[in-house]
């Protein structure tokens, strides 16, 4: 899976969004951008300037913005699912297919302007570049809502599109052909060239199929996707925006501050790709600084150390077992709905390694992933390798493939790449660095203008960030981009993998918004001082940070009127949710309703666990005067218990525990009985 799938996925941010989605319950209006109040376009009223805004020199000939047929916009019903107490308008950014090689065709670049829940908005919006390339954007606002959308969404208007070829734009690039090549071999262990022949030969039916329905490939590519930027700023009567990108988003944004710098207020590179660097030469580097950083911290940190002892050791112990005898297990991926057979070779554990430091929430269990994985038990990989299947659908496969052909590859040789990997032995036999160029080579696109591997100049105000554990755009690569730009700062954060917004948290997005309120200025980064390393996930009976009863801590929830207990340290996840860590693998769920909807309750909790209703009750329990009934479930291999209580005043209670199995008997008596104990209404007074 090295060797075909990530380091073929392209970089995408798409499972750091989703690891923290929550459900959404506010009703907002989601309508075309003309069936509101609002005019169809989005008019500021420009900001009187201290300074001039400093604007890119251009150091190539940019695709011009617009060209026969010229670009148009057109408003369309929004296709998301219902946001939070937002409005949100949609339409289609009509451009040409081809802007050097004019024709009749046309792509439809799907928008949605998310609105400032502000009162008076300040008139610059913000834009989001996707990464990948190829990622899909719109699909996935609905899970950046909560930590990462709604902050910036206090100030500003947020603007997401599809780029072209990808998620609901037409026409998709998508290759189905090439992600049924991994479902189909998850469960065998071919391995190399051979699932090198296998993608090899899926990619070409896929390029042969769009190419039949009249799809110009050689279209995809940096240059005209900075033309649609510029293309869309125009039609929507934007006198000035920010970008914020991520990862292949930064790229895209440096590409348009090049060709297009007027009207950029400012620019985000959240995790950068420089133009300059050679992607498939750096890439096995980059892995290697991550490990080290990985095993550096938990050397340094007393608990990982005594629980962990020699980790990179251990790591590589484990690869090489599984090497030798592969083992089966089932992995569940929340996104698809679906179980997957796996058969879990060296390979396909060391790319799980590194899929766990892309995402800040998971760094925490890598250490206790891999020495699990050393005594046959793989639950963290199954939840890890569960989110790698169900990100495969965020992602246009053609698309990707233009852009690297196109933007990449030609400025670097497989020998090259070779050369690279050959010097990190321990490495070597898990990543085939020429399938990219085998790849490249069926898909056949001219190479861009030289200018597509060089570095990119600017003054306008920018901020760049980095994470510690990122294992595809490093910290190095965001210093090197600001070598070229005059007036840019740079932030590295301590703890934090691939996409630094996107990881949640107060401090990365107040970072970003300090800077968006003065880009001119030097940016508050008091707040990253105070960040740690990962608090490493330990056995929990070596874990003094779980507690009992008589040192809980007690909350309350005025948005859903209820009180009780919950563990120290314990992170809030949503009203009356409350996780171990943020990705709510361990929880403990305290929520209240009317008795009158019991029914209605009761039917939707059983619909989320998958079932057509509860289970009869295992036994009741009586709790500080309430009477409980206590349901005991497995669901996707997880012990779900849930308590249902009814007060003489009106009020359900529902308690749910979630916790690996385990921990079970120890989670029941410390966390989830207290809980029963504590947790009641708040009357009003």
């Amino acid at each position: 899976m090295l060797r075909n799938l990530r380091w073929w996925a392209g970089i995408t941010a798409a499972a750091v969004a989703i690891v923290g989605c929550g459900d959404q319950t506010v009703r907002p209006s989601m309508m075309p951008l003309d069936d509101l109040p609002d005019p169809v376009v989005l008019t500021p009223t420009p900001k009187p300037q201290a300074t001039p805004t400093p604007t890119a020199m251009p150091t190539s000939t940019p695709v011009p913005p617009s060209a026969p047929p010229e670009a148009r916009f057109e408003p369309v019903i929004c296709q998301l699912p219902e946001l939070p107490g937002v409005v949100v308008q949609c339409g289609h950014l009509v451009v040409p297919e081809s802007r050097r090689s004019p024709s009749n065709t046309t792509l439809k670049l799907y928008t949605v302007v998310i609105r400032s829940i502000a009162s008076d908005p300040a008139p610059d919006p913000i834009l989001y570049l996707s990464g990948g390339p190829g990622s899909h954007a719109v699909e996935v606002v609905p899970f950046l809502m909560g930590e990462v959308l709604l902050p910036l969404l206090q100030e500003r208007d947020v603007i997401v599109f599809d780029q072209r070829g990808t998620g609901l734009s037409e026409p998709s690039l998508a290759c189905p052909e090439d992600n049924q090549v991994v479902l189909n071999n998850l469960a065998t262990d071919i391995r190399g060239e051979d699932l090198t022949s296998l993608h090899l030969e899926a990619l070409t039916e896929c390029k042969e199929r769009l190419v039949m329905e009249g799809v110009n490939l050689d279209a995809y590519n940096g240059a005209e996707n900075a033309a649609d930027i510029a293309d869309l700023r125009e039609q929507l009567g934007i006198q000035e925006w920010n970008l914020l990108g991520v990862s292949y988003g930064t790229k895209l944004a440096l590409t348009t501050m090049r060709d297009h710098p007027a009207g950029i207020r400012s620019a985000i590179l959240d995790s950068a790709y420089p133009l300059e660097v050679a992607i498939y030469s750096e890439a096995v580097n980059n892995v290697d600084r991550a490990l080290e950083e990985l095993f550096a911290s938990c050397a340094e940190d007393a608990r990982c150390d005594t629980a962990f002892p020699d980790l990179e050791q251990k790591l590589f112990d484990v690869l090489e077992l599984l090497d030798k005898e592969p083992v089966p297990t089932t992995v569940f991926s929340q996104l698809k709905s679906t179980e997957h057979k796996v058969l879990v070779n060296g390979e396909r554990f060391l790319e799980t390694v590194i899929e766990a430091l892309y995402i800040t929430e998971i760094i925490p269990l890598v250490p206790e992933m891999i020495y699990q994985a050393g005594e046959g038990n793989l639950r963290h990989f199954d939840f890890i390798a569960g989110v790698v299947i169900g990100q495969m659908d965020f992602l246009s496969r053609g698309m990707f493939m233009s852009v690297q052909c196109a933007d990449e590859i030609p400025f670097t040789t497989a020998e090259e790449a070779v050369g690279a990997v050959n010097k990190i032995p321990r490495l070597r036999p898990y990543i085939d660095v020429t399938a990219p160029f085998d790849f490249c080579a069926a898909w056949n696109v001219p190479p861009s203008d030289p200018s597509e591997n060089q570095p990119v100049s600017s003054g306008i105000p920018t901020l760049i960030l980095a994470g510690q554990y990122d294992p595809v755009t490093p910290p190095s690569w965001g210093r090197k981009v600001q070598r070229s730009l005059s007036n840019s700062h740079l932030i590295e954060f301590p703890g934090n993998g691939h996409g630094v917004v996107f990881a949640g948290g107060a401090c990365n997005v107040s970072v970003a918004i300090a800077f968006l309120a003065k880009p001119n200025a030097v940016p508050d980064d008091s707040c990253v001082n105070q960040l740690a390393g990962p608090r490493f996930v330990i056995p929990v009976t070596e874990d003094l940070s779980l507690i009992p009863f008589k040192d809980a801590i007690p909350f309350q929830d005025q948005t859903i009127s209820i009180s009780g207990v919950v563990p120290e340290e314990w992170v809030r996840l949503g009203p009356g949710v409350y996780s171990k860590t943020k990705l709510g693998l361990e929880a403990i769920v305290q929520q209240l309703f009317p008795t009158t909807l019991a029914g209605e309750v009761t039917a939707d909790f059983a619909a989320q666990l998958g079932l057509d209703q509860l289970p009869e009750p295992a036994h009741t329990l009586k709790v500080a005067g309430l009477g409980w009934d206590i349901y005991q479930m497995i669901v996707q291999g997880q012990p779900v218990d849930a308590a249902i209580s009814h007060d003489d005043r009106g009020v359900m209670y529902l308690v749910i525990l979630t916790v690996n199995p385990e921990n079970y008997d120890l989670y029941y008596k410390d966390v989830f009985l207290p809980v029963l104990g504590s947790v009641k209404a708040i009357r009003p007074e």
